[in-house]
C-alpha cells in the first residue's frame, strides 16, 4: 500500500554541534509555536514511529497528513 506523508514542522530530536543564525532563531520561536500551532509541529521521533505504523498497515489512508501522522505516533487509528 502507498501512502503520502505531508508532516508540517518537523522539530529535530537531537541537538547538531553547530547551529547556523535561522536554527538559533527558530530554537527561540518553536516553544511559542508549539502553543499556538500544535497541529502543524511533529517530533522527528513520532514522525518515525508513525511512518512505520502505516507501513504496518495501522491505516489505511492514501494520504496521510500532520493531524494524522500524531494520531499514528499516538498508537491511535
Amino acid at each position: 500500500r502507498l501512502h503520502h506523508a505531508r508532516p508540517g514542522y518537523i522539530h529535530p530530536t537531537t541537538e547538531k554541534p553547530t547551529r547556523k543564525a535561522l536554527e538559533r532563531f527558530s530554537m527561540f520561536i518553536e516553544p511559542v509555536f508549539r502553543v499556538l500551532f500544535p497541529r502543524h509541529m511533529i517530533d522527528a521521533d513520532d514522525l518515525g514511529r508513525a511512518l512505520l505504523a502505516a507501513a504496518r498497515g495501522a491505516t489505511d489512508a492514501p494520504v496521510l497528513d500532520n493531524v494524522a501522522l500524531q494520531r499514528l505516533a499516538a498508537g491511535l487509528p
